[in-house]
């Protein structure tokens, strides 16, 4: 559906923007009023995320809105956007720190690797 992957390209947008500005998820989370999980949600496409969260989340992050939003349709319409993998997992409502999840990614493309041998 497309409305889905309107949300998808955002919040992976979001969620590059904020890793290339060394933001955490608390951080953005602090400054919203939020849970972290809730800005975690909007970065996997988890949770919809309205105009104007995503104005403030924009805001945070030092973003031009219009540019934005720009590329997020640029990426809707050229098909430009390819999914990154997700993997789930059941963690008892836990919050995962930067340094757990960049260990999951690390531990993915370490079991990835061994395919090949």
């Amino acid at each position: 559906m497309e409305e889905e992957k309107v949300y998808l390209i955002i919040g992976e947008m979001i969620r590059r923007a904020r890793l290339s500005k060394g933001i955490t998820l608390g951080q953005i989370a602090d400054k919203l009023g939020v849970a972290a999980i809730t800005i975690q949600r909007y970065e996997i496409g988890g949770r919809k995320i309205d105009m104007g969260m995503l104005i403030k989340i924009i805001d945070i992050l030092g973003l031009n809105y219009t540019n934005f939003m720009n590329e997020v349709q640029s990426k809707v319409t050229d098909n430009a956007y390819e999914q990154e993998e997700t993997i789930a997992a059941h963690h008892d409502g836990e919050e995962w720190t930067e340094e757990e999840l960049k260990a999951i990614e690390d531990f993915k493309a370490f079991v990835k690797s061994k395919r090949n041998k």
